[in-house]
């Protein structure tokens, strides 16, 4: 059996979407984020000089690009499966066919999962066991 128009569609928007350029988005709000805080980039040059450049030893700047990707994420709503079946999720009935997608920003901007969303605060990130 092929694809129907839709399905195609999906398909063929998840295979080009990324292609046509998230990566320079996603360095662009970076640079935003570093740029608009002084003691954030005084803590990557520390973590940088100290590590002696070893980035696989960079915790603080990993945090930093993943707060800056939960505030800014480049492609906000992503398909996540399209069910061959009806099926149940909690109290919802999902018909068959019916795609099923994830909003980014309906929980990496909620407070019920982040403390202060809206503020860049990398730490939050930072495991402080280790």
């Amino acid at each position: 059996k092929g694809f129907s128009e839709r399905e195609l569609t999906v398909l063929l928007a998840d295979i080009l979407m990324p292609a046509t350029g998230y990566t320079a988005p996603t360095i662009l709000w970076l640079l935003h984020d570093i740029a608009k805080n002084k003691d954030i980039q005084n803590k990557i040059i520390e973590e940088y000089n100290s590590s002696n450049g070893n980035l696989k030893k960079s915790p603080y700047l990993l945090a930093v690009i993943k707060e800056s990707m939960r505030l800014h994420p480049i492609q906000d709503s992503v398909l996540l499966h399209t069910g061959q079946k009806e099926m149940k999720i909690g109290d919802y009935e999902i018909p068959k066919l019916v795609g099923l997608t994830c909003v980014h920003s309906n929980t990496s901007l909620s407070p019920e999962y982040f403390v202060q969303p809206l503020e860049f605060k990398p730490e939050r990130w930072l495991d402080e066991k280790k």
